[in-house]
């Protein structure tokens, strides 16, 4: 699985209604409100998966007959199993009805 933020480098950053650390309110259609990430800052939000890969991505594309670079980051990761949800994720797969959790 891989996960999109939207870098501080972005030339959108700082556009708009400051709402917070690095957060602005944008008008695509309609208000958005947009947050820009520092290159090591949306690791925090996955302590429990193991990241692959990370790098820095420039988008380039046309949007209002104007060409625009969209600069973000992409993690790829995945989540790390302990022991115990490894075992119930084999048994599961022998049963023909889905596992329900509670």
């Amino acid at each position: 699985m891989f996960v999109n933020f939207l870098s501080i480098d972005d030339f959108r950053c700082g556009e708009g209604p400051h709402l917070g650390n690095n957060q602005y309110e944008q008008m695509d259609d309609e208000p958005v409100i947009h947050s820009y990430f520092e290159l090591d800052e949306a690791e925090a939000y996955f302590e429990n998966m193991s990241i692959l890969a990370k790098e820095r991505r420039v988008l380039e594309r046309v949007h209002e007959g104007e060409r625009i670079k969209t600069r973000l980051y992409r993690l790829h990761h995945k989540k790390v199993n302990s022991k115990k949800e490894n075992s119930r994720k084999v048994n599961s797969k022998k049963r023909r009805c889905p596992l329900v959790l509670k």
